[in-house]
């Protein structure tokens, strides 16, 4: 190299090793080289601007999130059962909201000291969960007997109720119906400061038939199936020169009990 000055620098007693730096310096500035080590000769070493980096092998690359393994669909007349048996609790308490109504009124009309009556429940109601989607219209009568016992402190009715109702069940490929008799028994008691307490013992007999899609035809069945549950409110009565407010809390349950 001409009219450069050049000096390396390195280990002592100029043993030179790969991967060891070298300084070499010329008229141009200086640079920093590495001693490398020829891959194919291992007689063999030449200069690097770089210093070469022995390979590491690449981390393993992270597994992906294994995919939940896909549920299997229900077939249609799996689908139809779940209806029918969502629906049965949803007829009782159609009913029971009827009731509930009545017994209102008989809080707010202490007066009344025996009474028959007779209400249309219904109503309709879509649903969609995990397994199924449909849509329930439900009509029907509820009626009763009731009679009212003054008490020192406040009134004590007691009362026979019976209903009859139908339901419309529609799903994408089904549908189905489901006739309900019913017969029950309620009280109520109310304090002359507004506080009562409401009670509701009520038994069912379902009557379902249904349509379900099956291969590439329609199959039809139909089952009995009794149901009964209970109903227990409190609350308390606040009447205003317009208007009352009544905060309530109740607990409900039902059961159904096939029929083989």
């Amino acid at each position: 190299m001409d009219n450069a000055a050049v000096s390396v620098h390195g280990l002592p007693g100029n043993q030179y090793t790969a991967g060891n730096p070298v300084l070499l310096t010329g008229v141009l500035g200086a640079y920093k080289y590495y001693l490398v080590q020829d891959k194919n000769s291992a007689d063999e070493w030449y200069l690097s601007p770089t210093k070469e980096i022995p390979p590491v092998d690449p981390e393993p690359k992270p597994e992906p999130e294994p995919e939940p393994e896909p549920k299997p669909d229900i077939s249609e007349t799996s689908k139809t059962a779940l209806m029918i048996a969502n629906a049965l609790p949803q007829v009782w308490r159609s009913e029971l909201s009827t009731l509930r109504a009545r017994l209102g009124e008989l809080r707010n009309n202490p007066q009344v000291n025996l009474g028959v009556w007779s209400k249309v429940t219904g109503g309709r109601h879509n649903i969609s969960n995990n397994e199924v989607a449909y849509r329930h219209d439900i009509s029907g009568i509820v009626a009763g007997g009731d009679k009212m016992i003054e008490l020192e402190n406040g009134y004590l009715w007691s009362g026979v109720v019976t209903g009859y109702s139908r339901s419309s069940l529609k799903m994408d490929k089904n549908d189905g119906t489901i006739n309900s008799y019913s017969l029950g028994v309620y009280t109520t008691w109310q304090h002359k400061s507004g506080i009562y307490v409401d009670g509701v013992v009520k038994a069912n007999h379902f009557r379902s038939d249904y349509d379900a899609q099956f291969n590439d035809g329609k199959t039809s069945a139909n089952s009995n199936t009794n149901g009964i549950g209970f109903s227990v409110e409190t609350g308390k009565y606040f009447e205003k020169e317009n208007y009352f407010i009544e905060p309530y809390a109740m607990v409900a349950a039902f059961r159904g009990l096939p029929l083989q």
